[in-house]
């Protein structure tokens, strides 16, 4: 999972489109929970829906197309399934910004590559209802399960992370982070074998990348911290951030 850290971008309107609902289409409109699903694909792939939400960021993963994040103004009834889900947009287009109600008509698609995919909607009709708060919580690090963290795709929350590694940082502008406290080395805390192979996979449930969301090789600099990264000011693994995204 990558978060797109979005606290201080100057990406927050978007040219999308201010289209009324097609007229042949969904009559219904659904949770996006419901489009969701809880597995790591919708049970809707290739279905038209429709749903409303909040536009709660506008902009898109330096691999996919431009659109927005769509998230319901409250959680759905099962709460293992996102509340939020990425709308592709096209390119002509007039201007929106973040922190509006939107009404959605698209057809659900997965993008990427499975099994690492994004639900999404795709030949999107909007409609916009009015402003909106932007429905952004602290991040429950305690409720990383077996679930991982697929019911927090494309959701607006506060995250408070510790730094892991760096490697990408300079290059891509990607920051390994862990969710609910530091990781450690399987053999450091747990005897070689069974004990140890479950604190693997407790780490990588809770370790995510965080980008930058630009499609730029050796960025100048990394905005979505709060200093600039240098030998005077550097970065270490262990330290404590916390900043918004999705």
């Amino acid at each position: 999972m990558k978060i797109v850290a979005a606290f201080a971008l100057a990406l927050f309107a978007l040219n999308v489109a201010a289209q009324v609902a097609e007229p042949v289409g969904p009559s219904k409109v659904l949770a996006i929970s419901e489009v969701q699903g809880t597995g790591l694909q919708s049970p809707m792939i290739g279905q038209r829906v429709m749903v409303e939400g909040v536009a709660v960021y506008a902009g898109s993963p330096a691999d996919q197309q431009a659109g927005m994040y769509l998230q319901s103004v409250k959680w759905g009834s099962d709460r293992h399934a996102s509340n939020a889900i990425y709308v592709v947009l096209s390119p002509a287009t007039s201007r929106i910004k973040r922190d509006v109600l939107v009404r959605v008509t698209g057809t659900v698609a997965e993008l990427g590559t499975a099994p690492n995919t994004m639900t999404a909607l795709v030949d999107a009709h909007l409609q916009i209802l009015g402003a909106a708060k932007r429905p952004s919580t602290s991040f429950p690090g305690a409720q990383i399960d077996e679930f991982g963290l697929e019911r927090y795709e494309g959701v607006s929350l506060i995250y408070s992370v510790t730094v892991t590694g760096a490697d990408h940082l300079r290059d891509r502008g990607e920051l390994d982070v862990s969710l609910d406290g530091r990781l450690f080395s399987p053999t450091e805390v747990a005897t070689p074998g069974k004990a140890a192979n479950s604190v693997a996979e407790k780490n990588a449930r809770r370790l995510v990348v965080v980008d930058d969301s630009l499609d730029l090789q050796a960025p100048a600099s990394q905005w979505y911290l709060q200093w600039p990264v240098s030998q005077k000011t550097p970065l270490r693994v262990g330290e404590s951030l916390s900043f918004w995204g999705v």
